[in-house]
């Protein structure tokens, strides 16, 4: 019998992907624990996702995870424009806090734990068996046991390499991203459309997007982001927020005084990582 402390498999990090693999390991009956540096999902939603209609069928995923349903792409470029429209749903704007949230309720439905506030510090071997040393938040230091354990830190691979070993070179990202309110007619321009932004102008070195967001609120989700590469022709680039506020202002149409006015403008910034080498694909981060 396994013993209170002493887990099958040990997850540090529930983003999106460390709590599918929780919950898909709970439901095969395994003894897993979750843990989470914040206290709330809440307090680390700093990403969107747009993704097909088949993710939500695939993963059993509830309405209550949708931010908005889309139905269109729209590409804009420098000088191009180009729309693509479907009379179906296509896909959805998932609500990243919403679906940690419930990912997590998955795995506790499937005896698994979820520990929040739970900051990793360091794992050694004892015996046959891992130790998982971890600190609560505010409290002391504790420790866990497990046969298998799980780096779901992202780009920061706590788990795999310590501050001091030198890691690989992945491909990464920054993105600055605002989730604003706004009028219900201004909301309905974007509504069940996903808009990304190409070439020098909105954001060389990567892409800028607008996404519609919970419509009942009329929320929209204006970000950029831009991979940690050097451009080939375009040496002197502005900061993230000079070209997130130049979508705003010349493609959204908002002056700066409107959106400092706003009922909630929120700044979100994030590092995405995925496990792709700097000769590989690079994949979406916002």
């Amino acid at each position: 019998m396994i013993a209170k402390n002493e887990f099958n498999v040990v997850v540090i990090g529930a983003g999106p992907a460390g709590c599918q693999c929780a919950r898909s390991l709970a439901k095969l009956g395994r003894k897993v624990l979750l843990v989470e540096q914040h206290e709330t999902f809440n307090k680390n939603d700093f990403s969107s996702a747009a993704t097909p209609q088949e993710t939500i069928d695939r993963f059993d995923l509830p309405k209550t995870v949708v931010g908005s349903y889309w139905q269109k792409i729209s590409i804009v470029t420098t000088n191009v424009n180009h729309t693509w429209e479907s009379e179906k749903i296509l896909g959805v704007v998932l609500n990243f806090a919403k679906l940690r949230e419930f990912l997590a309720g998955e795995v506790e439905s499937y005896g698994g734990k979820v520990w929040m506030g739970c900051r990793y510090i360091k794992h050694f071997q004892e015996e046959e068996k891992t130790i998982v040393e971890m600190r609560r938040f505010g409290g002391e230091k504790f420790t866990v046991s497990t046969e298998v354990l799980v780096d779901a830190t992202g780009p920061a691979r706590a788990v795999m390499y310590d501050k001091k070993s030198k890691q690989p070179q992945f491909l990464t990202a920054a993105g600055i991203e605002y989730l604003i309110e706004v009028e219900s007619r201004e909301y309905e321009k974007y509504a069940k459309d996903l808009i990304f932004f190409l070439g020098h102008k909105w954001m060389p070195k990567g892409y800028s997007w607008i996404f519609p967001m919970e419509a009942e609120k009329h929320r929209l989700k204006i970000g950029v982001a831009r991979f940690n590469l050097e451009h080939k022709q375009i040496v002197d680039t502005k900061s993230m927020r000079w070209y997130l506020e130049l979508l705003i202002k010349d493609y959204h149409k908002m002056c700066r005084e409107l959106v400092q006015a706003l009922v909630q403008a929120k700044r979100r910034c994030h590092q995405a990582c995925r496990s792709h080498w700097l000769t590989g694909s690079p994949s979406h981060c916002c």
